[in-house]
């Protein structure tokens, strides 16, 4: 162990030397992880080392060692990130670039961030108790509100008064933000709420009043004496006072007494104790109020009055009086009044207002959850295992369960059993007789996994961290095994197992070879073997020393620490290390074979745990004793002590409690540590101190800490430099600092300084979102018949589909519905929302166009209304880009938003290039320049501001540093909440929502109406009170949100639905949904109180039900509407109704028939009838019998069927084919044959071909066949015989009439005795449907292009939407039509806009406004 630590030590004070960027030091030589901590995954091919140690491919190194983390690494020493400790809540890592840092929140801050650019640490969320204040978290010290803008305290809590000459030394601790607030705010005389000094109180504490001081011997000043005094308690005097005048006068007395004047001057008033439960009287016979609260009520009688309790009726909850008696009002939670207004109770499972008083018992219409009703008055639990229930008999004495719990199944008995008891360690399962087996699972518990066919849970195998499995069948199949195992086949098997090295902690098998991949805690990895470090040490000394990183045969060191001496790869394989001190050139090393010695020069000293002999260090005694050699020290944890001879005593400590070393001068601890004699232990110096002679005291802080001297001691603080550069000086500053660059050297500067009344970041005001939400209408609507999902309608019995919407173009979905009344047809389509009707397809909306249409005459499609950021010009959205107003007539911006000017030499180039991701008019370089003043709201140029924005005011340049953007000035905040100011000392006017405070300190500013406790949820409210007034006065509200009210100066909730009220609480407007409006009661109702009912209104005093829920009907009994169930019988599957056997639409996949609701036996079907079944088919499929057949039942090539004769529509009829598909004919026995084997025959019969093809002409032939009589006939047929190439028609072989699209005709006439005409079809130009001779000028185009200029090119090139018979039918959007080509319609450099005829057509467009 102390080797070890010496390493440590060793290797830190190298790295020091070199000058390497550390921040802390490195770990001593670490375990691996697993096997003696805790399982990992195996890895493939690679260690897995404890945090702050990396793999070298033989062992875990140590990587560099950083304060309140650790790093990752992959060599040693490294650092490839930093990771915060876990336990150290404040711990944080911030990431520069390729830096990061670790570093401790300071107290108060919740999460760090960088600011500045990065060249400082900012706070972004601070903790109760904090203001944030440019970026730092300032310790409020009493102070209620701080400056924002200035940084200093403009007034204190209540019980603290602020000092207005105050002197405020500076501060250089790191942490002096936690101080800063502590000098201004002082606390006021005891119970005193408000003051200006120390000595005297303007306004006490509730509960106190104020009394001059008698004796004033103790104060320094005749002024201090005149006004001196206390705040003294009033019940001290007047028992029971609450509020008092002084100590003989009471103003208040506490609830349940009252006030009597006391008779004379000279005697006190008093308050005397009223009747019990009274809150309030004049006298002690009497009472005026009773405690309702806990349901008392005054009770007068002609013996005695009293408060007395309702609930000593029994089940009664309020009551009244009447007659010298009390009368229940209401009785409590489970009772309910009997015929005799007597409270009766309920059954205890009876839920919720489900209980009545019917036919002279106690009824009950529900159970609470888990409980089934029987015969109206009792709730009966469910059997085990069950969720729901029923009786299922008439007498209700047999209980049927009808859904069981999770982890329950309902076997066929109805009874619910667990999963478990079936499948072990099943969590939820489903049972079904017809399968075997009956019950599968679906959920396994944890650590279980689910088998593909659903009949197993099982576990992994034994030492298997993750793994699959597959059927019931197999077993489960191990994926990844735990540390010392190794996978084969599925299973973990031992790494000893395998005959590999014991001392193995990873292992794998590849190709029947087993690899070990890490080793043991003390074993390297070597040619798959584990090799222990070297055990004996090469100087000598006996002490085992990992010097070595990596090794080689023989356990020779192949490469050493960083901190080793000699070569690299080191002679004869030693490594030997530096125990003189911490430079590495006092010591030289002598290897010797297998041995090595260090010599000490050219002063010979020794490392801590070790002791001089001649020019070598060797270690000090080990071991509890006397000391019978030349040793001059004791090592670690034993105490030195002087004698003949020396001794070695046991200290009796452990961990960093333990001495290092000790000898006659002294003791040794550990970084950080002192040695306390009285406790014979290291204990631990201040924070962040390295050397320290004592718990107080501090010789040496650690890295990146300083030394602090205050009159509150020492302290090691972090130093203001987060990172240093050697020429540069600070380029990065801790928090609380920024950084500012002095004569070419970076310094960081304390952030706040309240004495000069600056910040060193700017704050932002920024109006508050003050709105009220307007009050949205009630929807009040009767109950449908029938209601049907989009793209379905209503058939009469259930809801069919109607057809789908085709899709067009890139668009892979509908984007839409049809509306129809008939089955799969389409009268008309509806948009999704995004999408606009174009030519009966849903096109998506352009990026910023709310209406998309096509323009009156048809020609281009068009916007009629933007979006925001979008400006409407020439019927095209274009991106405003902060312009305001656009001209009509150029397209040019004519007027800039706030905080922009007119930028006149702006590059109006844009692209022709225009593709539908990035149309042209997208491209339009902006206008608008910004202000590059901050907060600048109208500028006429770049430096030159002429307003600034609201809660800004304008500061010339005489009281600041030169700006950089050459401006004159600039736009400073205002205090928080300010609307208008002339600095930032003072405020003249707030924001609305906000209210003006004029503290004693003259610092006029806003305070926020909803933070004032008194009036909570306000929202605008203001002072009457004239300046200065104390920082603690309540302002008066003066509005308040939607769903409150102003009630005596305060904001309160409105009742429940009520979205407005009145200031007596009178409801003015009632939410959209589910309420009704009371006029006479001035309240909002909800209509649930109707049971299914979802929308009602008044008719006087009465409250009817205007909707209903599904399943249920309104049902109108003496002019009361009401909401019944449509069907109280389980199995009706009603889903809406006009009455209780009248149904009007029946669940899904049931139909209506008559007043049932049938289940749909099949999904071909089209309409029922409830006795024969099936009555129609959709499209496609005919009716035979009562089902729905296709005709390719009876053929794969019939297009058309018929129902054969005499079958009708019974049970048995069967069908027919009365057509066959084209290359077939139909057969007298009513089957497909395909037609002879004849090139081009495109129709035929049993005789031959009728018919040729395109592109082939027909001879005729006459055949002769004997039919079944004897008789000869004639069939006449045809053969189909080849046009030349390309030819769609002809009469003979060589004589073309029509060529095929995409060719032309050309005839020739040969020369000679006898002329030859020939006719030939030859290619016109690609892309060109039809051509005129020679075939470079087109007549038309194929499918996606369009004719232009005599050649065709594509819709897109073209800028086209469709295609007319003269070019372009309709252009696309942004572009305008002329005699069939689409022109740009915008082109604000040529200052020009699509006109006439267009504009007219445009401005006329009727709009479809977006669905």
């Amino acid at each position: 162990m102390r080797t070890k630590i010496l390493l440590t030590i060793l290797f830190f004070s190298q790295l020091l030397s070199l000058g390497l960027a550390i921040d802390y030091t490195v770990n001593p030589v670490n375990p691996a992880q697993g096997a003696n901590t805790a399982a990992q995954a195996q890895p493939s091919n690679t260690g897995v080392c404890n945090n702050g140690f990396g793999w070298n491919g033989q062992v875990c190194v140590p990587c560099m060692q950083v304060k309140n983390g650790y790093c990752t690494c992959t060599k040693y020493g490294g650092c490839d990130t930093k990771v915060c400790d876990s336990s150290i809540p404040t711990c944080q890592v911030l990431t520069n670039g390729q830096n990061s840092y670790i570093l401790l929140r300071a107290t108060g801050c919740s999460t760090y961030a960088w600011g500045d650019s990065n060249t400082s640490v900012i706070c972004t969320q601070c903790a109760t108790g904090y203001f944030l204040v440019a970026g730092i978290c300032v310790q409020s010290n009493n102070c209620a509100q701080m400056n924002l803008v200035t940084g200093t305290c403009d007034t204190c809590v209540d019980g603290y008064y602020f000092t207005q000459n105050f002197q405020l030394q500076t501060l250089q601790s790191w942490d002096y933000f936690l101080n800063i607030n502590q000098v201004i705010c002082n606390k006021c005389l005891d119970n005193c709420k408000i003051c200006t000094s120390g000595y005297t109180c303007v306004q006490c504490n509730d509960q106190y009043y104020w009394s001059p001081t008698q004796s004033k011997s103790a104060l320094s000043s005749s002024q201090n004496d005149a006004n001196a005094g206390q705040c003294l308690a009033c019940s001290a005097n007047i028992t029971n006072c609450i509020k008092c005048q002084n100590s003989t006068v009471c103003d208040k007395c506490q609830d349940g007494y009252y006030y009597t004047a006391a008779s004379d001057q000279t005697n006190k008033d008093t308050c005397t104790k009223c009747m019990d439960h009274c809150l309030s009287c004049s006298n002690s016979d009497t009472c005026d109020t009773c405690d309702t609260v806990n349901n008392y009520i005054y009770l007068q009688t002609t013996n005695q009055n009293s408060c007395a309790l309702c609930t000593s009726i029994s089940g009664c909850q309020t009551c009244s009086t009447q007659g010298g008696q009390l009368t229940c009002t209401a009785c409590s939670t489970g009772y309910v009044f009997d015929s005799n207004n007597v409270c009766q109770k309920c059954d205890v499972n009876c839920a919720s207002n489900q209980c009545s008083y019917t036919n002279n018992q106690v009824q009950c219409s529900n159970c609470v959850q888990y409980y089934v009703l029987k015969s109206s008055t009792s709730c009966v639990a469910c059997p085990n295992g069950c969720q729901s229930c029923s009786y299922s008999d008439q007498a209700q004495t047999q209980i049927t369960c009808g859904q069981c719990f999770d982890t329950y199944y309902k076997d066929d008995n109805g009874a619910c059993l667990l999963c478990s008891s079936q499948i072990t360690n099943c969590q939820k399962c489903s049972y079904n007789s017809q399968n075997n087996p009956s019950v599968t699972c679906s959920s396994c518990s944890t650590n279980t996994k689910l088998t593909n066919d659903s009949l197993q849970c099982q576990s992994a195998p034994a030492n298997c961290l993750s793994y699959t499995v597959t059927s019931s069948t197999n077993t489960a199949q191990c994926s990844t095994c735990a540390d010392t195992y190794y996978l084969d086949g599925g299973a973990c098997l031992t790494c000893t197992s395998a005959s590999v090295d014991v001392n193995a902690l990873r292992c794998s098998k590849a190709n029947g070879t087993i690899t070990v991949i890490q080793c043991q805690n003390g074993y390297f990895l070597f040619n798959n073997a584990c090799v222990s470090a070297k055990e004996q040490n090469t100087q000598a000394t006996n002490l085992t020393l990992e010097t070595c990183l990596t090794i080689a045969t023989g356990k020779q060191c192949a490469s050493c620490l960083p901190a080793a001496l000699g070569t690299n790869p080191p002679q004869n394989g030693v490594c030997s290390y530096c125990n003189c001190s911490s430079n590495k050139g006092d010591c030289t090393p002598t290897v010797n074979g297998a041995n090595s010695s260090v010599t000490c020069s050219p002063n010979p000293t020794c490392l801590p745990g070790f002791y001089l002999n001649g020019q070598s260090c060797l270690p000090c005694q080990s071991t509890a004793g006397n000391i019978t050699g030349q040793e001059t020290c004791c090592g670690l944890g034993l105490i030195f002590k002087s004698g003949a001879p020396n001794s070695c005593t046991p200290q009796g400590a452990t961990g960093k409690q333990q001495l290092l070393a000790s000898n006659a001068s002294g003791y040794t601890c550990d970084i950080g540590y002192y040695y306390n004699t009285n406790n014979k232990a290291c204990e631990t110096c201040i924070s962040n101190c390295d050397s320290c002679a004592d718990a107080t005291t501090c010789k040496t802080c650690s890295l990146n800490y300083t030394l602090l001297k205050t009159s509150n001691g020492v302290s090691c603080v972090l130093i203001k430099c987060l990172v240093v550069d050697s020429t540069k000086g600070c380029t990065a500053c801790q928090y609380g600092f920024y950084l500012q660059n002095i004569n070419g050297i970076g310094y960081c500067l304390q952030c706040l300084s309240p004495l000069t009344n600056s910040i060193c970041r700017a704050y932002s005001n920024q109006a508050p979102n003050v709105t009220v939400t307007p009050a949205a209408s009630v929807a009040v609507s009767s109950n449908p018949s029938y209601v049907c999902a989009n793209g379905y309608y209503w058939n009469s019995q259930y809801c069919s589909p109607c057809k789908a919407v085709s899709t067009t173009g890139k668009n892979t979905s509908p984007n839409g519905y049809c509306i129809c009344s008939t089955y799969m047809d389409c009268t008309s389509i509806v948009c999704n929302t995004g999408y606009a009707l174009v030519q009966n397809t849903c096109q998506e909306i352009p990026k910023g166009c709310s209406t998309y249409v096509i323009s009156n005459d048809g020609t281009t499609l068009i916007c009629t209304a933007c979006t925001a950021s979008y400006s409407l010009i020439s019927n095209i959205c274009v991106p405003s880009q902060n312009c305001q107003q656009f001209s009509t007539t150029t397209g040019n911006c004519s007027q800039c938003a706030s905080g922009y000017y007119l930028n006149w030499q702006y590059n109006s180039f844009v692209s022709q290039v225009s593709t539908d991701a990035n149309p042209y008019f997208n491209n339009f370089p902006s206008q608008c320049s910004a202000c590059t003043i901050s907060n600048c709201m109208t500028c006429t140029g770049p430096t030159v501001c002429t307003t600034c924005q609201t809660g800004y005011f304008w500061q010339t340049s005489q009281y600041l540093q030169q700006p950089s953007n050459g401006s004159q000035g600039s736009c400073q905040p205002c205090m928080q909440g300010c609307q208008t100011c002339s600095n930032n000392q003072s405020c003249q006017t707030c924001f609305s929502g906000y209210y003006m405070v004029y503290p004693y300190s003259g610092i006029n500013y806003c305070q926020l109406c909803s933070t004032v406790a008194a009036i909570s949820n306000c929202l605008t409210c203001d002072t009457s009170q004239t300046a200065p007034h104390a920082q603690s006065l309540v302002p008066t509200c003066r509005s308040c949100p939607s769903g409150y009210y102003l009630y005596s100066g305060k904001c309160v909730i409105c009742s429940g639905g009520c979205l407005a009220c009145d200031a007596d609480n009178s409801c003015t407007q009632c939410v959209s949904q589910g309420y009704a409006y009371d006029q006479t009661n001035k309240k909002c109702v909800a209509c649930s109180t109707i049971t299914g009912c979802t929308s009602c209104s008044y008719s006087g005093t009465q409250l009817n039900c205007s909707a209903c829920a599904d399943t249920y009907y309104r049902n109108t009994n003496n002019n009361i509407t009401t909401c019944s169930l449509c069907s109280s019988v389980a199995g009706k599957n009603y889903l809406r109704c006009v009455s209780s056997t009248s149904p009007t639409q029946c669940q899904d996949n049931y139909y209506l028939n008559g007043s049932s609701c049938l289940a749909q036996t099949n999904n071909k079907c089209l309409t029922y009838d409830g006795s024969s079944g099936c009555t129609s088919c959709v499209t496609g499929y005919i009716i035979v019998g009562n089902s729905c057949q296709l005709c390719t039942s009876t053929n794969a090539q019939c297009v058309k069927c018929q129902v054969i004769a005499n079958t009708g529509s019974s049970q048995s009829a069967s069908l027919q084919c009365a057509a066959c598909t084209t290359g077939y004919y139909l057969t007298t026995s009513f089957g497909c044959t395909a037609c002879p084997n004849v090139k081009g025959c495109e129709a035929c019969n049993s005789a031959g071909c009728q018919i040729c093809s395109s592109g082939y002409y027909p001879t005729a032939v006459t055949t002769d066949s004997n039919n079944s009589t004897g008789t000869t006939t004639s069939n006449n047929t045809v053969t189909c015989n080849n046009c030349v190439s390309n030819c769609s028609i002809c009469q003979q072989a060589n004589s073309c009439t029509k060529c095929a699209d995409g060719y032309f005709l050309v005839t020739t006439t040969s020369s000679g005795t006898t002329s030859v005409t020939t006719s030939s079809c030859f290619a016109c130009q690609p892309e060109c449907q039809t051509c005129v001779a020679p075939g470079t000028t087109c007549t038309s185009c194929i499918a996606g292009y369009v004719f232009q200029n005599g050649g065709c090119v594509t819709l897109t090139q073209a800028n086209c939407y469709s295609v007319g018979t003269n070019g372009c039918d309709i252009c696309k959007y942004g572009y305008y039509l002329n005699n069939g080509v689409c022109y740009q319609c915008l082109n604000p450099q040529a200052d020009f806009l699509c006109t006439n005829p267009v504009d007219n057509l445009l401005t006329s467009a009727t709009t479809t406004q977006q669905q």
